[in-house]
């Protein structure tokens, strides 16, 4: 799906959801900056949230004219100097939230990196994370269709991902109880309850157009409920969430 159009309200135009990242990080921005001073913690923590925020690295550094290659080995050789070299100890706690740090670390990172490539071409180092490049590109150019300079492309790709891990802990959710068919027959209408086909799901529900109000009601209040704790994983203070949501739909209203 493309986020673009999507309000305040977590409404956008005709647009349906797509599959994200598949794990859903545990791992909390706060249990990072607190690890700092344990031995091997806050590397372990960190290397969690890497696996799952990688893409808007990624699509920052394509965005920059680096080929997917170079943009693959770019970002697996950013986690191998973020992870082994303690970067995480310059995090400021007090305004220290996720994304900046890694977009400021990564900016700082490509810089190194331009200028040792006028000494000696760069060659990749072992991957230090497993990580799932192989639809990489196709997101990149479905994302690269607003146009958008790097650093507004990192945001954008940030919100997005933080939606789909949003969508995908909430359609896991369902399945776990049974009711997949439900989600997949309501989750079109999550962002606009007046999108065509409407009437159809109604029917193979087997439910009533009340009925199905109320249904489409819940899961928006679960994927508010779950944007939220999704939002607070990356941030290090729970007063900054609502700023945080902001800040994401404003990535996705430039696009």
């Amino acid at each position: 799906m493309s986020y673009a159009g999507v309000s305040k309200s977590g409404r956008t135009g005709n647009e349906q959801f797509i599959s994200g990242p598949e794990d859903f990080v545990t791992t909390n921005w706060s249990m990072v900056l607190q690890a700092r001073q344990e031995n091997g913690k806050a590397s372990d923590y960190l290397a969690e949230l890497c696996r799952v925020y990688w893409f808007p690295l990624y699509a920052y550094a394509r965005q920059r004219v680096y080929s997917f290659h170079d943009a693959e080995d770019l970002v697996q050789e950013f986690f191998g100097w973020l992870l082994t070299h303690d970067i995480v100890k310059r995090a400021d706690r007090d305004r220290g939230r996720f994304r900046t740090f890694l977009q400021v670390a990564f900016r700082q990172f490509c810089a190194r990196e331009h200028r040792k490539a006028h000494a000696q071409k760069r060659s990749p180092s072992n991957p230090i994370l497993s990580i799932h490049f192989a639809d990489a590109e196709r997101r990149f150019e479905r994302a690269m269709v607003h146009q958008l300079s790097a650093d507004r492309l990192f945001d954008h790709s940030w919100a997005i991902t933080v939606l789909e891990l949003t969508m995908n802990r909430l359609r896991r959710e369902y399945e776990k109880t049974g009711r997949a068919e439900r989600f997949e027959a309501i989750a079109p209408f999550l962002t606009d309850d007046r999108r065509s086909g409407r009437q159809e799901a109604v029917s193979a529900l087997r439910m009533t157009d009340s009925a199905f109000a109320m249904a489409l009601v819940r899961l928006r209040q679960r994927f508010g409920k779950l944007l939220r704790e999704e939002i607070e994983r990356t941030v290090s203070h729970p007063d900054d969430i609502e700023d945080e949501l902001m800040r994401i739909w404003a990535a996705l209203s430039t696009s």
